[in-house]
């Protein structure tokens, strides 16, 4: 409509609508006619004291009334005529007093008995107030109020909402008032709360669609969609739903927009009003959105002409020095040669391309046999990895990378592993979150953890062409990975040597780059044949969340977990379900490996039940891809397992025997399989909480958000609620913690201008990493010294390690011995036996060691003349200005003038050989000119003459 003027809820005097000069004025409503909005009648209609026309006239005047609603309605031409600021008695929402409705489309104004309101407005008739939100207020009166006209005219009830000037300021609602019978009453109420379940659901409105009930010719159709893809069809602030109404023009909404407390519906209802034609379309754009399908531009993207540079990026993405395949070229040699051998790779991948074959010599591999367990009893007991050759892994790689920008259209939120991201803690975190859940509503859960026998080499090639058809893939795609998949050969080493080829069958190779992309497609068919018997009720899963996010089933690859209602025929159920799917797809359930346990089931009942599924059972708290699950971790004994890992791969004997840096080597590996390294525990925990909190904020659709806000009663979409429990509390007040620290986490972050959204200021792509925080933590709480410990990775463990106890007072000098309570003959210094050994002394204060220094002077312009402290070494560092290069060979040079010291000083206490000082800045020359030369990127670059000043 033409210079409709916009209802706006909590209006002042500076946003009162302004008005055209109408063609009539009407005498001014009575004031208590004014105290409500809505759209009471018009001034025109019958009052107290008027007499009532004749009963013809009032069906005459109600026709007209629905005629001219009608035009309104759905005439796009038709006009409202606006008057004076002013003229409507008072700013916010105004009601139809004072208003002459005639239009361009010939209709005359309504006379003194002609009122366009049913006759159940009458006065005397019961009323009902009910509240809805200020923000909404606008939704309900609609664009020139034909929303509430319709409401009016569809329910039969007197339809009032509080005007801006009368309603309480301080209060979030808005009171409305419907009059009428109580048949009209409930109905405008239902109509009201439909109204306001759309907007919620990103719907465009009753009246913006121009449709006063189902128009001619209008249709309704009702689908059932699972509750895991209702965020799919509404789409990102309500975007998807609207543009599918724009692009169909049919009213599409979901009922109800979030399940009722309590309701474990699995699937919701999309209503789609419209034409057949307009419902149809629709239907189709439904379908697609929840379909998991690839788009047109996405399967041209995979399948359009591989280019030189996709294949030399895939070369400069594998491993140097890998092993090698048949072939017997890794690819470090093959960078090397590049300008040489280069053309060939791109003509073998053309070859690729063009036939859908690979070379049969290019596509052997080997296989060799890693053991899985320590005590290897069977051939069962080892896992076999796939050597392959050179070109093959190429063109998997471009197939790979090219595959990575689908996997997320295609493969459910309940699959985290190799999709970009997604993270493998999300599994443990829901599995956990669901067990708490369980135990606090007292409902008795069935969890079933499933191992796959064999599962990369038992994949059924015809499933996987089917299920990657059902995605969407083209033709020549499906074509490219059965050219990959199943040309193969391979052999097996033993004892190094090969045997003789053979053929696959069926399965993906385990070390072929596209192999664990193909398995979690194929993988998803479990995924969809356990959401179809939920929907069907065969299976009784759990569903969780306004939105009832499924959590009935969580991968990781081959590893899978189901929960559902504990029940024997519900576990029954689902084993014939894992039946039916090993015989599409080959992937077979290790029953003897599998476990099941119970919340709120006792033990006895969950081995019952164990012996009649034929697996194992487990207990809270177990592992799930590692990590303890259902326990509460604040109990000591929950710690145990990972306690016994730690002491296990440590080999405390061991150490006994290794020098520190032995040592260390063995905590690093050990540390850093288990996600920790060497460093302060403390700034490691706060930085991994962290990472939630960041994730809490960049990631409000992500399923396992939902859930822990459903869990924890939060009703924010960008952070945890305050009455968050257990870690999730730690995690909420985690930007409190760290500035108690000295640390604003919120100095570091802002949102994109264009997106709005967080970006982190600590790393160059603007995306959180746990070390880029420990680093800050770090730098901030460590002892400030001006001493520079920076570890310098090319440099000798020994040396970083000796820097290291030099800057803590860490040495075994005869001070720190002494205070150890070592009984020592002397405290002397080794070198001038006149002066107590101490750590300034020895590197600073000594004769020996300003006589060596002096030396290095004559070598060193910048060598500082007067020294009172280790930390005046490097002071010079730090103060120079010179390039990175410069610093990092005269960081190189004080480390070996410290380390020249300290090794002589040993030589003479222990072996009584004392070199002379020049033959000592012989030493620290050679050792710097050696470790940067073998060591360092920048060494070759460097021109070094011992003879030479440099300045």
């Amino acid at each position: 409509m033409a210079d409709d003027p916009h209802y706006q809820s909590g209006g002042d005097s500076a946003t009162k609508r302004k008005y055209e000069d109408s063609t009539t004025t009407a005498a001014p409503p009575p004031s208590s006619a004014r105290r409500v909005t809505g759209f009471l009648s018009p001034d025109s209609a019958p009052s107290y004291n008027s007499v009532p026309p004749p009963m013809d006239e009032i069906q005459i005047a109600k026709q007209k009334a629905q005629e001219i609603a009608a035009r309104l309605f759905n005439n796009a031409e038709a006009k409202r005529p606006k008057f004076e600021n002013g003229a409507g008695g008072g700013g916010g929402f105004d009601s139809n007093d004072n208003r002459d409705y005639s239009s361009d489309i010939g209709q005359k104004p309504m006379s003194n008995t002609a009122s366009s309101m049913p006759s159940s407005y009458g006065y005397g008739n019961p009323s009902k107030k009910i509240e809805i939100p200020n923000g909404r207020v606008g939704v309900i009166i609609g664009k020139a109020g034909e929303t509430i006209k319709y409401l009016q005219l569809q329910s039969g009830a007197k339809i009032q909402v509080t005007r801006d000037m009368d309603a309480d300021p301080h209060s979030l609602t808005r009171e409305v008032e419907l009059t009428g019978s109580a048949e009209s009453i409930a109905k405008a109420e239902q109509l009201i709360k439909d109204v306001l379940a759309e907007a919620e659901s990103g719907g465009s409105g009753i009246v913006s669609r121009r449709v006063s009930g189902p128009p001619g010719g209008a249709e309704q159709f009702v689908m059932q969609v699972p509750n895991n893809k209702v965020g799919l069809v509404i789409g990102k602030g309500g975007e998807t739903i609207k543009n599918m109404q724009a692009s169909t023009g049919a009213r599409i909404q979901v009922i109800p927009l979030h399940l009722p407390p309590g309701d474990t519906s699995t699937e919701r209802t999309v209503q789609i009003d419209g034409t057949s034609d307009q419902i149809e379309a629709a239907k189709q754009m439904v379908n697609e959105v929840i379909s998991e399908k690839i788009s047109e531009s996405q399967k041209a993207s995979l399948e359009c002409a591989f280019t030189e540079k996709e294949v030399k990026e895939a070369v400069w993405s594998c491993g140097s020095n890998k092993a090698p395949g048949p072939d017997g070229f890794t690819f470090e040699f093959i960078r090397k040669f590049w300008s040489i051998v280069g053309k060939d790779f791109f003509d073998a991948v053309k070859f690729f391309e063009s036939n859908c074959c690979i070379n049969p010599g290019s596509n052997s591999s080997f296989i060799t046999l890693v053991p899985k367990v320590k005590d290897l009893l069977s051939l069962a007991d080892y896992r076999p990895i796939n050597l392959i050759g050179c070109v093959t892994k190429v063109i998997s790689k471009v197939l790979a990378e090219r595959l990575k920008g689908v996997l997320d259209t295609v493969v459910s939120k309940n699959q985290t592993a190799f999709v970009k991201g997604r993270n493998i803690l999300d599994g443990p975190l829901l599995v956990n979150e669901v067990i708490h859940w369980a135990k606090r509503i007292k409902k008795k859960l069935l969890i079933f953890k499933v191992d796959f026998a064999k599962a990369f080499d038992s994949l059924n090639w015809s499933f996987l062409d089917s299920v990657l058809n059902q995605m969407g893939f083209g033709k020549k795609w499906r074509d490219w990975v059965k050219g990959c998949v199943g040309t193969a050969k391979m052999s097996v080493l033993i004892n190094g040597s090969p045997t003789n080829e053979f053929r696959m069958g069926k399965g993906v190779r385990q070390g072929d780059p596209l192999a664990p992309f193909l398995f979690i497609l194929a993988a998803e068919g479990l995924n969809v044949a356990l959401r179809e018997a939920t929907r069907k009720n065969i299976f009784r899963g759990v569903c969780m969340g306004n939105e009832g996010e499924d959590v009935s089933l969580l991968q990781f690859a081959d590893d899978a977990i189901f929960m559902g209602e504990w029940d024997t025929e519900n576990a029954r159920n689902l084993i014939r379900i894992l039946k039916c799917f090993e015989v599409c797809s080959g992937l077979k359930v290790n029953m003897s490996k599998s476990r099941i346990t119970g919340v709120e089931v006792s033990k006895e009942d969950i081995a019952r039940m164990a012996r009649k599924l034929r697996c194992k059972d487990d207990s809270i708290p177990f592992t799930f891809l590692g990590l303890p699950v259902g326990g509460n971790m604040n109990f000591a004994r929950n710690w145990q397992p990972v306690i016994d890992k730690f002491k296990k791969k440590l080999s405390i004997w061991k150490a006994k025997t290794l020098s520190i840096g032995g040592r260390m080597q063995l905590c690093k590996s050990v540390l850093g399989s288990l996600g920790l390294g060497i460093g302060s525990l403390r700034a490691a925990n706060l930085a991994m909480l962290a990472k939630w909190w960041w994730r809490d904020r960049v990631e409000p659709d992500a399923k396992w958000k939902k859930v822990v806000d459903f869990c924890h009663g939060s009703q924010s979409r960008t952070a945890l609620s305050s009455s968050s429990r257990g870690t999730w509390s730690s995690i909420q007040g985690i930007d409190k913690d760290l500035r108690q620290m000295g640390i604003n986490i919120l100095s570091m972050m802002h949102r994109k201008e264009d997106t709005d959204d967080w970006e982190w200021d600590l790393e160059s792509n603007k995306i959180f990493t746990v070390r880029s925080l420990r680093k800050w933590i770090d730098a901030v709480n460590l002892p400030i010294s001006n001493f520079q410990t920076d570890w310098v990775s090319w440099l000798p463990s020994k040396v970083n390690i000796h820097l290291w106890r030099v800057s803590l007072n860490r040495l075994a000098t005869r001070d720190n011995l002494l205070k150890r309570g070592v009984v020592l003959s002397s405290d002397e210094c080794p070198f001038c036996l006149t002066t107590a050994e101490g750590l300034e002394h020895l590197f600073v204060n000594c004769s020996t060691t300003k006589i060596v220094s002096a030396h290095l002077k004559e070598w060193l312009a910048w060598w500082p003349d007067n020294i009172s402290s280790v930390s005046d070494f490097w002071s010079v560092v730090s103060s120079d200005t010179r390039n990175p290069i410069s610093l990092q060979v005269y960081k190189v040079i004080i480390a070996a003038f410290l380390w020249t010291i300290w090794t002589n000083r040993n030589g003479v206490t222990f072996n009584g050989s004392l070199k002379k000082e020049k033959e000592m800045c012989r030493e620290v020359q050679f050792l710097a000119f050696d470790w940067i030369r073998c060591r360092a990127k920048f060494g070759k670059l460097l021109i070094w003459r011992v003879g030479l000043v440099i300045r």
